[in-house]
């Protein structure tokens, strides 16, 4: 027999720990996937996604329950602002005329199998569903990533509404997470139990692309 391929190698060597179960059903082969890491650089991997390419409704704006109470003034302001500005763009925008199409949902690096410098593999596609094409990289653009959108426009170039929708999304996702923080909390009931720690949807929130500004000529609804 020949060699195996280094992919092959790397799921059954994920495999040999055994099937991930929930509810004492099959979830997943494997609870994790080795991965090359030296091929996941932002621009090349955008490319290589929508060209391998060529539901969970579009994003809401979440709506936080209650101030955030994660220990830092004026974090919850930035949280609010974000959250009247993704919501005003919508308004304004109801029905965008852009791209649409099954995308993968939570598209981020780790997600990616490569094997000699190819991309060989796609995991996790529970959250795929139809929306905005440019929703697929708000997440692996982390608010700063450039280089994923950089990647993205030299494979198929993004219009002027596009450059203008990838901010208001990727606040929606991050406020889609602050609404369930909020809700866990509270589900939580009194007594005992610590604020929700939504440091990290605030860092997110804060972050400065200046790739965005140039090309769309806003700022950050805080500043």
């Amino acid at each position: 027999m020949g060699a195996v391929p280094p992919a092959t190698r790397t799921i059954r060597s994920a495999r040999r720990a055994g099937p991930v179960r929930r509810a004492a059903r099959p979830w997943a082969v494997a609870g994790g996937v080795p991965r090359d890491r030296g091929g996941h650089r932002h621009r090349r991997s955008a490319r290589r996604l929508l060209r391998a390419r060529r539901g969970r409704r579009r994003p809401r704006v979440g709506t936080p329950a209650a101030a955030p109470r994660d220990g830092e003034p004026g974090s919850g302001g930035v949280l609010r602002r974000c959250r009247e500005a993704a919501a005003t763009w919508f308004a304004e925008h109801p029905d965008p005329d852009v791209p649409r199409s099954v995308i993968h949902g939570d598209f981020t690096p780790w997600k990616l199998l490569f094997a000699g410098g190819r991309l060989t593999g796609l995991l996790d596609f529970e959250a795929t569903h139809h929306t905005f094409q440019v929703a697929d990289f708000a997440l692996p653009w982390r608010g700063h990533q450039d280089d994923v959108l950089r990647g993205y426009d030299e494979v198929r170039a993004l219009s002027e509404l596009e450059w203008h929708l990838v901010q208001p999304t990727y606040w929606a996702w991050l406020l889609l997470g602050v609404k369930d923080a909020l809700a866990a909390h509270d589900r939580a009931g009194p007594g005992g139990h610590e604020p929700p720690n939504l440091r990290w949807q605030v860092a997110h929130a804060r972050r400065h692309s200046p790739l965005i500004a140039a090309r769309t000529g806003t700022t950050p609804p805080w500043s």
